[in-house]
């Protein structure tokens, strides 16, 4: 596997503490804006419509796509745009069932990937691999970086070494037509999983850590397949 990051040293298990970032983010309306984005991404996939993601949050838009992918119902593909006139991408989801009860992550046996080189370069030390070198997006429109970031992870979660169970923590840093790209490869890749009889894949966000201190993350929900 080819690496654009150094070699990181591999972390201990021990327990994070909580972030102060955290605290930030639970200022008042961010529950109510994350709870109207639901509901607009259920009534666009309702009335096959395509939903903006260009201006929102990585922590909103994750969890929001999270929300969808695991709720049971009939298959579909959300439409998502950028507002920039570049072509639509389709999301699947409604896809997945998670499990019960729900694996223990192993941070120990952990491999830590993010989407964008020099966004932050304090992350440098925490990360293993970069999808994507930063100038590689600058002549691109956000559906063609979507597409750019679909297909690196694709190609990451297809390495032989991660055919075992894997635990992937994902940093967040760049475009977001680069995490949403990302994590359609994700959700692709559980079905490829599944239908080859491959380990289990635990995916797990990290939408800040603390630069100056590597046991200092704020994480998201796992996706897991």
């Amino acid at each position: 596997m080819v690496s654009f990051a150094n070699n990181a040293p591999r972390r201990s298990g021990k327990e994070k503490p909580r972030p102060y970032s955290l605290e930030r983010e639970k200022e008042r309306g961010f529950a109510d804006r994350l709870r109207q984005l639901k509901i607009e991404m259920k009534k666009c996939l309702d009335e096959d419509k395509a939903i903006d993601l260009s201006t929102l949050p990585h922590k909103m838009i994750t969890m929001s796509l999270h929300g969808l992918v695991y709720e049971q119902g009939e298959k579909k593909y959300l439409k998502v745009t950028y507002g920039d006139g570049a072509d639509l991408k389709k999301f699947p989801v409604r896809s997945l069932q998670m499990p019960n009860p729900v694996p223990i992550w192993n941070e120990s046996q952990a491999f830590n990937v993010s989407t964008l080189t020099f966004r932050h370069v304090g992350y440098d030390k925490l990360v293993d691999y970069y999808l994507i070198r930063d100038r590689e997006t600058r002549r691109q429109n956000s559906s063609q970086n979507h597409e750019m970031a679909h297909q690196r992870m694709k190609e990451l979660l297809s390495d032989p070494d991660f055919e075992g169970d894997t635990y992937l923590a994902f940093f967040h840093t760049g475009l977001e037509p680069l995490i949403v790209g990302a994590y359609q490869a994700v959700v692709e890749h559980f079905q490829e999983r599944s239908e080859r009889g491959l380990g289990r894949l635990m995916v797990q966000p990290v939408f800040y850590a603390n630069e100056a201190d590597e046991n200092e993350w704020a994480t998201g929900k796992l996706w897991i397949g």
